[in-house]
């Protein structure tokens, strides 16, 4: 076979610029690498993450696991925390002779036919009138009537979970409820703050209650009349997700009254109850406006911190212009960046600039 010169130059330009294509494609690679190693941390922080979480999951009980991207090492900005919990009212056996009669939990076989690749059936192992009557009324609940017997149906399984998990939640927030106003009842306008003694000016009600100071013990005032400012670590579990923007490391001031009230609205938020939600906002407005009239810590994180629980309240509420004035109100004072006033102002400003682009 006769190879022309032609040819052999055109075999061999083809193989540059097939190796130019993997040297770019590679390039891209590369860069598109190092990009997620800023975002995300590089493999040895994503290794050290996942470490930190299987140790955490250690050191809890067997029925908690954590699950999703944070566990899986990516720390992404505004991802949940998942996690998983195991039933132990339930056991899985992989096939019947597998079973343990006498073990705990109920008894579910699996079984693959008729399944998608990856899924299985459970089928209950035992006659349903073998259970007693607590677990009858539980797992009933969740299972479904086959042509085999009993199936664990998903569907009703996390209805009747997360219908529980309601009834508890709601349980909770009418608990927390009755502690923030027990708290709140106990500040009144004879209170004097601490953290805003060398900074404010009394009013007529304060002024009054330091005449009477004199005729008192000192350890009777300091325990009835003062309030003080409290911390929240950037690493705390109480912490509510709604201001975890907010706690910045080590930690963040916040003034108790406000945030109180702002407590009491998240409660009623997260219950759907819209009319006590309002409520709460107007005390929160009300008390911010206190603080802020009184020239108080106008330049601390504490009162900063007010004005943004009011900007989030009627965020959630969707009135978007008031929150946008707070938030904007908040960065103006926070002259050194310490609270995430000018973040949430410049995260509306661009969900405005996206509505109106939409429009």
């Amino acid at each position: 076979m006769i190879t022309y010169p032609y040819q052999r130059t055109f075999g061999i330009s083809k193989r540059r610029l097939k190796m130019a294509d993997m040297s770019i494609e590679t390039s891209n690679s590369l860069n598109f690498y190092n990009y997620l190693c800023q975002k995300i941390g590089s493999e040895k922080v994503v290794k050290i993450r996942r470490l930190a979480f299987l140790i955490y999951d250690i050191g809890q009980s067997d029925t908690f696991i954590s699950s999703g991207s944070k566990a899986e090492g990516l720390n992404l900005n505004g991802s949940d925390i998942d996690v998983m919990i195991v039933d132990c009212d339930y056991k899985v056996y992989e096939s019947v002779t597998d079973v343990y009669i006498e073990g705990q939990g109920i008894p579910f076989v699996m079984n693959t036919d008729d399944t998608q690749p990856c899924f299985t059936q459970l089928y209950l192992n035992t006659h349903i009138q073998n259970l007693t009557p607590e677990v009858f009324e539980s797992v009933l609940n969740t299972l479904q009537q086959r042509q085999l017997g009993y199936v664990l149906s998903s569907e009703q399984y996390k209805l009747f979970k997360l219908s529980s998990f309601e009834a508890e939640c709601v349980k909770n927030y009418l608990s927390s409820l009755t502690v923030i106003a027990y708290t709140v009842k106990k500040c009144t306008a004879e209170n004097i703050y601490l953290g805003l003694l060398n900074n404010s000016k009394f009013d007529s009600i304060k002024q009054h209650v330091m005449k009477l100071v004199k005729k008192e013990k000192l350890h009777t005032i300091l325990k009835s009349l003062t309030i003080y400012s409290f911390q929240l670590d950037h690493n705390s579990s109480i912490v509510p997700q709604e201001l975890q923007q907010d706690v910045k490391k080590p930690s963040t001031i916040f003034h108790p009254l406000p945030y109180s009230h702002f407590l009491s609205f998240l409660c009623h938020y997260h219950r759907h109850d819209i009319k006590s939600c309002l409520q709460s906002l107007q005390q929160l407005g009300h008390v911010e406006m206190v603080i802020s009239n009184n020239h108080m810590f106008v330049s601390r994180p504490d009162s900063i911190n007010s004005v943004i629980m009011c900007g989030i309240a009627h965020q959630f509420l969707g009135d978007l212009h008031t929150a946008r004035r707070a938030f904007k109100d908040a960065a103006g004072i926070d002259i050194y960046n310490e609270t995430s006033a000018a973040s949430r102002l410049f995260s509306l400003i661009r969900y405005y600039q996206a509505l109106c682009l939409h429009d």
